[in-house]
């Protein structure tokens, strides 16, 4: 993998979930799938929960990271993440996330991407909680999160931020 492009939450909501991660026993849960080409832990370690906007592979680099120079972030949106959904993951792996829909700005976010980078946003945007070859681990996660009664999650995105996706992950460039 090459880079991301994420849509960051604000730091109240993103302390907010990882608080009620904690309280459903999920504070060492990784949330980076498998199939990524990096060291899970070290990723993990590096990105906040997010929404990946679009991503590329290495070979793709000097064209998209060319497209994205003099990306303006449009604003902070609202959206609103969804009941838990756990999913088949790559290399026998499932994952758990939140699925979310646009409120507020979102719609705009996901129009300044696609005419700065030529290529539509993610089809179905989400938040990553889990992802795990224990199966069974997830499905209680799932419940556990679902028992809160807490959904659906009001959140803000208040930025964009690019990684790259090899060892060592890293931020590479933030947009508020």
């Amino acid at each position: 993998m090459g880079h991301t492009l994420v849509a960051v939450l604000s730091q109240e909501d993103e302390t907010r979930l990882t608080a009620l991660l904690a309280r459903c026993g999920m504070q060492d849960a990784n949330k980076i799938p498998f199939g990524r080409g990096c060291d899970r832990a070290k990723a993990d370690a590096v990105l906040p929960h997010h929404i990946t906007l679009v991503s590329w592979s290495k070979k793709e680099d000097a064209v998209m990271l060319d497209r994205l120079r003099g990306y303006h972030f449009p604003g902070n949106c609202e959206i609103l993440a969804g009941e838990p959904v756990l999913s088949p993951g790559k290399e026998g792996s499932a994952v758990l996330t939140l699925p979310v829909t646009g409120g507020r700005g979102w719609a705009q976010l996901q129009q300044s991407v696609k005419k700065q980078m030529g290529t539509p946003c993610q089809a179905s945007p989400h938040i990553t909680l889990a992802a795990s070859k224990d199966k069974a681990l997830l499905r209680a996660y799932k419940d556990r999160l679902l028992q809160s009664g807490l959904f659906p999650l009001h959140l803000t995105v208040t930025g964009a931020q690019l990684y790259h996706i090899w060892t060592p992950v890293a931020l590479t460039a933030a947009f508020r």
